[in-house]
């Protein structure tokens, strides 16, 4: 492994090992990750990527997997220096997703996407993500430029009456407000 890796980027892998060997040689240097979906359990992804993520400045996350347990929190809250962040909707408490977020000082552009697994199943099978909980992070995420969320809370929050309140934050905040359609990994 040449010295100073600073990019890591796989679409699927399948073995846990070659991940961990990489993200440990890179784990002084690496400042760019990109992983799509893992074939094997996404609590032992993120345990090997926590020791990189104080250097982090770029960070793409997207699992299909709907482990509902809170394991990607440790990784997010050590994201020190992120500035650009994409995850899928998984992998933490969503009605603390924004809270976390606002801990990120550096944080830039967050991108929220839905796995094209998940695009034909049900809009209520979403994890709930609360409108006042975005509002609340555009206001306080001072550097914040852009927030791209799937398509499916635009349709949800619409139905309460909270879009409207989500547009007007970001419209005050300066903030690039946009919703698309789940992709996976771009």
């Amino acid at each position: 492994m040449p010295p100073g890796l600073e990019r890591l980027e796989m679409r699927h892998c399948d073995r846990y090992g070659l991940v961990e060997a990489l993200v440990k040689a890179a784990s002084t240097s690496i400042t760019q990750l990109r992983l799509g979906e893992a074939g094997f359990p996404p609590t032992d992804l993120i345990n090997a990527l926590i020791p990189a993520a104080p250097r982090l400045v770029e960070v793409e996350l997207i699992s299909e997997s709907t482990h509902s347990s809170d394991y990607m929190r440790p990784f997010l809250q050590k994201l020190a220096r992120v500035r650009i962040l994409q995850i899928s909707v998984y992998g933490y408490d969503p009605s603390k997703l924004f809270a976390m977020l606002e801990q990120l000082p550096t944080l830039e552009s967050f991108t929220l996407k839905l796995s094209p697994f998940f695009l034909d199943r049900s809009v209520s099978r979403l994890p709930v993500i609360k409108a006042a909980n975005a509002i609340s992070f555009i206001r306080q995420a001072r550097l914040l430029k852009s927030l791209t969320l799937p398509v499916e809370l635009r349709k949800i929050w619409s139905l309460n009456a909270e879009l409207a309140g989500v547009e007007q934050a970001a419209f005050f905040g300066n903030v690039k407000l946009s919703f698309k359609r789940g992709e996976g990994t771009s």
